[in-house]
């Protein structure tokens, strides 16, 4: 190689090395996971707005990963396959004890479980359940099954014999079954009464017992991402509002006012209420 040569490959050397550090950056990509609690078509229309919005925010390709199970999503997750989670609340409480994920941003305000009945059914309290099908969503759901269970045993009825729990995870079936008189009562997020798909039967309804504040679902990290992207997505979680047209319909998709930085003493509190309801 001639001193000419030699020369011009030492000149072009740092073009050739910004350019491959150009490409690599291009090939960095974020990913979210999502718990399917939801219909898959669903969930993908409530966070794929959400998802833009970060990705703006970072600027970075995510990818928004929606598994097939609560088993799958929880595995991947403990496997450190996802930077950001949106978990259920007993889920986040598993994955921040063991796998190495934090809550930065939820949802406000928070959210109650309950007991609905018909307003002709003639019950008006919980004692008056005993021998009825109670239809809730699953077992390990604090506001629809766990929570009833504790106040059924308050007024003196056994919940496993005095009443008939039948689980049903679809909460729109619960709702329509005592309207329907298919069940005697129904444990619902009452908060979901609310939406306009219920407009025509929900004066038909009566709720006959609500359960303390549930904290809502929580968007948690790996604790080993960086603090820059996670300030990022606080802040564009914090800029989700609803005087914004897209705000408001990421806020409206999950039943929400508001976010907030998570806190750190209601997911601690809640979660000694959900494990002494399990007792």
């Amino acid at each position: 190689m001639s001193k000419k040569q030699f020369a011009l490959l030492f000149f072009l050397l740092p073009f050739f090395l910004g350019n491959q550090t150009a490409f690599a950056m291009e090939d960095i990509s974020l990913t979210f996971g999502v718990v399917p609690i939801k219909p898959p078509v669903l969930t993908k229309k409530i966070f794929e707005p959400i998802k833009q919005q970060l990705e703006k925010k970072v600027n970075m390709k995510i990818h928004l990963i929606i598994p097939p199970s609560i088993k799958l999503f929880t595995k991947k997750a403990c496997a450190e396959n996802y930077d950001l989670i949106w978990p259920n609340n007993v889920g986040y409480f598993s994955l921040n004890e063991k796998c190495n994920y934090s809550a930065i941003i939820q949802g406000q305000p928070a959210f109650h479980g309950g007991v609905i009945v018909r307003k002709d059914s003639g019950i008006i309290n919980l004692s008056q359940l005993r021998g009825k099908i109670i239809a809730s969503i699953s077992k390990k759901s604090y506001g629809s099954h766990l929570f009833i269970k504790k106040e059924l045993e308050k007024v003196g009825l056994d919940p496993e014999n005095d009443v008939q729990f039948i689980i049903k995870g679809n909460l729109e079936w619960i709702v329509h079954a005592v309207i329907n008189k298919v069940v005697d009562a129904g444990g619902i997020r009452l908060e979901t009464l609310d939406h306009k798909k219920f407009a025509s039967i929900r004066d038909e309804l009566q709720i006959i017992s609500t359960s303390p504040p549930i904290p809502q679902f929580p968007f948690a990290v790996r604790n080993d991402l960086s603090w820059d992207i996670k300030s990022a997505f606080m802040e564009a979680f914090q800029e989700m509002q609803s005087k914004d047209p897209e705000g408001k319909k990421i806020l409206d998709g999950l039943g929400i006012e508001s976010f907030s930085p998570a806190s750190v003493q209601e997911y601690v509190d809640f979660k000694r209420v959900y494990y002494e309801a399990l007792k």
